[in-house]
């Protein structure tokens, strides 16, 4: 009788359970399996997240009414970024899925243009917020929700009662979601062995025959996931994979996490809230339960202490100080060796900024998936794909999250220096030098070789409009032109209707955030 072939994960947390539900899933005729020590531990804490995680939690089968009780999550349908150019102003970065910002609206059949009502926000001197029904929305702590009026949706699933207008992530906490997801696991026979993984077998080709562990035990193996977090047991120990650092563009080296109370409970903000602060920016989660934040800064600048001191200058005394934690920006150069692939924390990682993380792994599992054939050792060109296209999601994430750093601050040297100290990467450079000139159009962002896999076109509009880094005569004389032409009314027109329909809906039947999550959860 032939043998099954075996996954084995190594760690748990939640890269190492996803990847084990993901596997079992897509390999149902495989055997899964998870080495992990609960002597170790994760780094838990609250976690933001993108709506492809979201949207792979629910291909796997787990509902949102259970990722709402049992991981004490909350609806995420933005990044509200906050002073980041000191003058206590706010930005907004949503999820966009809405086709008025789409320039085919009034380019024919082509996405080369630009929409005329973003134009018109930057010729305007504004970030674009004021165009935004989520930002209104989020005022009055609302989702974009509202409860169906069709009796036919009331099923089982409360999910299902609701009319959703785009698309949300979510909010959760680490280490629940650990548990909720091991639980599930064990449950749909997914095999679990505490224990810690000390050693390797391999056979001629160095591919791992035999994983050992601390306490004595063999396992034979097909296949393994490298989910061992900041460990990089497997790709960076074993394999000693090239890292490919980004420490000369992101100066971010660590993290302070800590928690606050709700000031009123029955107002739960559905976003996460990035803060600029003198040496970096502070990430602000709300759980049901209350707020997990953390301080990422640039420990050239300040220590742990002056970090903790800082918070509390910032938000008073009642903050409770939990984990910190040191990185290095970057990502292995080959996250795919032989028969290893490593899923998280081990593979790379940018900073916490924008939820890159989290949205890599399962970008990651997908692309695996696309190349499964690479497991056959003759098989190099899908490994090495798999290579190339997680690299490319990884620089383009790097690419992204420098850009926000590109800031008017000038209330501390990290932000007056960053620029001077920091070397901007190149896409960066060709970026700006096209805002010189013009707004960059979708053939900018999506053509000429560039493979953007993660960013829409708003993603970068939003964030560079809000720090301003736009020419607004250059969207004036572009909306100008637009004007000049025979579609003036229609623009006009649709520009008004627009806004006027965004202030009369947001006052509307959308249900607030709390009321949604105490329906989801009765």
């Amino acid at each position: 009788m032939k043998k099954k072939y075996i996954f084995t994960i190594i760690g748990s947390g939640t890269s190492g359970w996803l990847t084990a539900l993901y596997l079992q899933k897509y390999y149902p005729y495989c055997a899964v399996r998870v080495i992990a020590s609960s002597d170790i531990g994760i780094l838990g804490a609250g976690e933001g997240t993108t709506t492809n995680v979201l949207n792979l939690l629910i291909r796997l089968g787990i509902s949102e009414q259970d990722l709402y009780k049992h991981t004490n999550a909350t609806v995420k349908e933005a990044i509200k970024f906050t002073n980041w150019n000191g003058d206590g102003k706010s930005y907004h970065h949503i999820f966009n899925n809405q086709d008025w910002f789409n320039p085919s609206v009034f380019n024919g059949d082509t996405n080369h243009g630009l929409p005329p009502i973003i134009l018109d926000e930057i010729a305007h001197g504004d970030n674009l917020d004021n165009i935004l029904i989520d930002v209104d929305l989020h005022k009055l702590n609302k989702v974009k929700k509202i409860l169906s009026l069709n009796p036919n949706n009331k099923v089982e699933d409360p999910s299902t009662h609701f009319d959703s207008v785009g698309p949300n992530a979510i909010h959760f906490d680490a280490s629940l979601m650990a548990d909720f997801l091991k639980k599930i696991a064990i449950e749909r026979g997914i095999d679990y062995v505490d224990d810690e993984v000390v050693d390797f077998s391999l056979d001629k080709n160095e591919y791992i025959e035999y994983i050992h562990t601390k306490r004595g035990k063999e396992y034979a193996t097909n296949f393994v996931f490298d989910c061992s977090g900041f460990r990089k047991l497997v790709i960076g120990g074993l394999y000693k994979s090239k890292w490919i650092s980004y420490k000369e563009h992101l100066p971010m080296k660590r993290a302070i996490g800590f928690s606050m109370d709700f000031e009123d409970e029955d107002e739960i903000p559905p976003y996460t809230e990035a803060i600029a602060m003198e040496f970096g920016w502070m990430w602000k989660i709300p759980l049901q339960t209350g707020f997990r934040c953390g301080y990422v800064y640039d420990s050239d600048y300040i220590n742990e202490d002056e970090a903790k001191n800082e918070v509390i200058k910032t938000f008073g005394n009642d903050v409770t100080f939990g984990k910190s934690f040191e990185f290095e920006a970057g990502y292995y150069e080959k996250s795919w060796i032989n028969n290893c692939v490593a899923i998280g924390l081990s593979a790379g990682f940018v900073e916490p900024l924008e939820a890159t993380s989290i949205m890599v792994q399962a970008i990651s599992l997908d692309v695996f998936l696309d190349n499964f054939i690479g497991v056959d050792p003759e098989k190099s060109y899908y490994r090495d794909r798999y290579n190339k296209t997680v690299g490319s999601i990884n620089n383009e994430n790097s690419e992204f999250i420098y850009t926000h750093y590109l800031s008017k601050r000038t209330s501390s040297k990290f932000w007056t220096e960053f620029k001077d100290k920091n070397i901007t990467p190149q896409g960066v450079v060709k970026l700006l030098d096209e805002c010189k000139l013009t707004m960059p159009g979708y053939a900018f962002f999506f053509e000429n070789g560039k493979n953007y896999w993660t960013y829409n076109f708003l993603s970068w509009y939003s964030v560079l409009a809000g720090l301003e880094l736009f020419d607004r005569t250059k969207a004036a004389e572009l909306i100008e032109g637009m004007l000049m032409s025979t579609r003036r009314d229609e623009i006009l027109i649709f520009i008004n209707k627009y806004k006027a329909n965004m202030k009369l809906n947001a006052a509307g039947s959308f249900i607030k955030h709390s009321e949604f999550i105490k329906y989801m959860i009765k």
